[in-house]
């Protein structure tokens, strides 16, 4: 099915603007990068937290609606993303990440979020794209970095 998460992250490896981090900040496990999620999502298998997170090592869905607002913000607003995190890394006991529900992005259009780059922008896009938690620079923890995540 098109509307398939699978299928969503192979498309989201076709567009050259969008790049994803192979390192974490917070933790080593290499299987959980946004690199290694989305790539692993692609081949229909899932992607994983990493082992030292709040929920440990697991396979989760990536969910349509986030893949379908990186492709709209890329396709239709043209915007460049490096994503750092989906899944993995190490964030809140409760977290929206830990369920595939949202994305960090720590790049936009080749600007570091936090030094310029246009953050509250691509942040409105994401409210109007249906993320219902959206937060960045000038919120606890988000001085470098968007985060936008899905209910």
């Amino acid at each position: 099915m098109a509307g398939s998460s699978a299928a969503l992250a192979r498309q989201l490896l076709t567009k050259r603007g969008i790049t994803y981090a192979t390192k974490h900040s917070e933790t080593v496990d290499p299987r959980s990068t946004a690199y290694r999620n989305i790539h692993d999502m692609a081949k229909g298998i899932g992607a994983a937290t990493s082992a030292n997170s709040h929920v440990g090592y697991k396979r989760v869905q990536l969910d349509p609606r986030m893949l379908k607002a990186l492709i709209t913000l890329h396709d239709r607003y043209g915007y460049k993303l490096k994503i750092s995190e989906f899944v993995g890394g190490v964030h809140g006991k409760n977290s929206r990440h830990y369920r595939g529900l949202s994305f960090d992005a720590n790049f936009i259009n080749g600007i570091h979020v936090g030094s310029g780059a246009p953050h509250k922008k691509v942040m409105k896009l994401c409210t109007t794209l249906g993320a219902t938690e959206v937060r960045g620079p000038g919120d606890p923890n988000h001085n470098t970095h968007i985060h936008c995540a899905w209910k």
